[in-house]
C-alpha cells in the first residue's frame, strides 16, 4: 500500500515538474541547459554496447567513486560507464574529472515518467547504487526492467535502520531486495542491512577509503603560498552552520599570541559562504572570499573563505593542520582521510559518527586529536602551530593510515566483477 501510494502521489509530482524545475533553474540549482535530464528526456545519444551505469547522490559520493570508475573501464576495456548525480556542483566535477569512455548525465526526478523515459532511453546492462540514494521509483522500476543492481559502498546509519525496520515488510523487500548483493562499508552496517533483507550482504569496506590525493592547480598553490608566506595558517574544513561561532571565537582567541594569523575556511557548501563571511565580519574579522578577491588584499585578511568548488586539495595543502567540520555539532564529522593523504595533522570535535572507525584508527596512531569545545580547539592549535616536529609527526602518522586503507577497492572489485561479467554476458544476448 505504501509503495502503491508513493508511486500515485509521485505521478500527481510529475504533472508539475517542469515548473518546479524552472524554479530550481532561477535559483541555481538546476542546469538551464540540461534540465529536461532530470524529467528522463537525456541530451545524448546511448553510446553503443555494454553501458555500465553508477548512481550517486552528490560531491562525496561522486568523487568517491571516481578511482571504481577507472578500475571498472580498465578491466572492461569494450564499456562505456555512465555516471548520475542530481545536484549542478556535483555535475561539474564529474564533467571534468571523468575519463575517456565515461559520461555524466543528471539523474531523473523519481517520479514514475521520468523515471520510465530514462530507463528507456539508456538501457544499462547494470546499475550500481552508491551509499544511500534509494529512490523507490527508481529503484523498483530498474528492478522491473531485468537490470542487475548492487549497492556499493552502502550505508545505514542506525537511526535510518530502526525507521526500516517500523516500515511494512514489503516495503522493505520493494527497496532492499531488488539488489542482487549489498556492499557495506563496515561490519556494523553490514548487520543492520542483514536485520532488513535476506539478500546477499558483504562488508567490503569505503570507496572514500580508497581515493588518491585530492588535485590541486600547481599555479594557483604557488601563488596563494606566496601571498601568505611565512604566516601562520590553519584550514577549518568542511564547516557546517552552527559551527561559524566556534571557528570566529578561535581565530580571536589565538591572535591574541599569534597577531598574523590566517585562518581559512572551507564550507561544506558552498551557498553557506555568505552566512561564514557575515560571523567574521560581525565580530571585525577582515575577510575576504576565495572567488571574489583572488590575492587581493590577502595578506591584511584575518579569513580566507573557500567559497570555489573542486580546490579543497588546494586549501589541504596551505597549512599543517587541519579541522575537520561536522564534528562541533551533531552532524558526524566528515571524511578525514582527504587530508591525512597529504601528511597533515587532524584535529576533530566529538561528533564523528559519519567517519568513526578511520577517525580512531587517526588517533591511535597518532595522527588526529579530539577536541572537546571552541577552547579545547584553541589550544590544541596553538600548540601544534608553534611546534612543527609534532605536526609533522601527526601529519606522517595520518598518512600511513591513510594509506592502510587503499586496499577496499580490490574488495569492491572482487565483489563486482562477475555481476559485471554476467551483465556483459546478458547484454549480448539480448542484442
Amino acid at each position: 500500500m505504501i509503495l502503491s501510494l508513493y508511486k500515485g502521489l509521485t505521478r500527481l509530482a510529475g504533472l508539475g515538474a517542469p515548473l518546479l524545475l524552472a524554479r530550481r533553474t532561477k535559483a541555481g540549482k538546476e542546469d538551464p541547459k540540461r534540465r529536461h535530464e532530470r524529467l528522463g528526456k537525456p541530451t545524448m545519444p546511448r553510446p553503443a554496447g555494454h553501458l555500465i551505469w553508477l548512481h550517486a547522490a552528490s560531491i562525496g559520493e561522486s568523487v568517491s567513486i571516481l578511482p571504481l570508475v577507472e578500475r571498472l573501464l580498465a578491466e572492461h576495456r569494450h564499456s562505456h560507464i555512465m555516471v548520475t548525480t542530481g545536484t549542478v556542483s556535483a555535475a561539474t566535477i564529474m564533467d571534468d574529472r571523468l575519463p575517456e569512455r565515461a559520461f555524466h548525465q543528471y539523474s531523473p526526478l523519481d517520479t514514475p515518467g521520468a523515471v520510465r523515459g530514462f530507463l528507456a532511453h539508456w538501457r544499462p546492462d547494470i546499475a550500481l547504487f552508491v551509499e544511500q540514494e534509494l529512490w523507490p521509483n527508481l529503484i523498483t522500476q530498474t528492478h522491473a526492467s531485468a537490470i542487475p543492481m548492487v549497492l556499493v559502498n552502502g550505508r545505514l546509519s542506525e537511526g535510518s535502520a530502526r525507521n526500516w525496520v517500523r516500515a511494512p515488510k514489503s516495503f522493505r523487500k520493494a527497496t532492499f531486495g531488488a539488489f542482487d548483493h549489498i556492499l557495506a562499508q563496515d561490519d556494523l552496517i553490514a548487520d543492520r542491512f542483514r536485520s532488513l533483507t535476506d539478500q546477499s550482504v558483504t562488508c567490503a569496506g569505503n570507496l572514500k577509503y580508497a581515493a588518491r590525493p585530492l588535485d590541486v592547480n600547481d599555479d594557483d598553490l604557488n601563488a596563494l603560498q606566496g601571498a601568505i608566506g611565512d604566516r601562520p595558517v590553519w584550514v577549518a574544513a568542511s564547516l557546517h552552520p552552527g559551527e561559524e561561532a566556534h571557528i570566529v571565537a578561535v581565530h580571536k582567541a589565538l591572535k591574541l599570541s599569534l597577531s598574523n594569523l590566517l585562518t581559512i575556511i572551507v564550507p561544506r557548501h558552498a551557498d553557506k559562504a555568505g552566512l561564514f563571511a557575515s560571523a567574521c565580519r560581525n565580530d571585525h574579522l577582515v575577510t575576504r572570499l576565495r572567488s571574489q578577491s583572488g590575492l587581493k588584499g590577502l595578506d591584511r585578511a584575518d579569513v580566507l573563505i573557500g567559497d570555489t568548488m573542486g580546490e579543497m586539495g588546494l586549501y589541504y595543502r596551505l597549512a599543517p593542520v587541519i579541522f575537520m567540520g561536522g564534528s562541533l555539532i551533531p552532524h558526524g564529522g566528515q571524511n578525514p582521510l582527504e587530508p591525512a593523504r597529504l601528511n597533515r595533522a587532524i584535529l576533530h570535535g566529538p561528533h564523528i559518527d559519519n567517519f568513526t572507525d578511520p577517525f580512531c584508527q587517526l588517533e591511535q596512531a597518532g595522527g588526529a586529536i579530539q577536541i572537546t569545545d571552541g577552547t579545547d580547539l584553541a589550544a590544541k592549535l596553538y600548540a601544534l602551530l608553534n611546534d612543527e616536529a609534532v605536526c609533522n609527526h601527526m601529519g606522517d602518522k595520518a598518512a600511513e593510515i591513510a594509506a592502510a586503507q587503499d586496499n577496499s577497492l580490490d574488495h569492491i572489485m572482487d565483489v563486482l566483477s562477475p555481476y559485471v561479467a554476467q551483465s556483459m554476458i546478458a547484454g549480448g544476448a539480448k542484442s
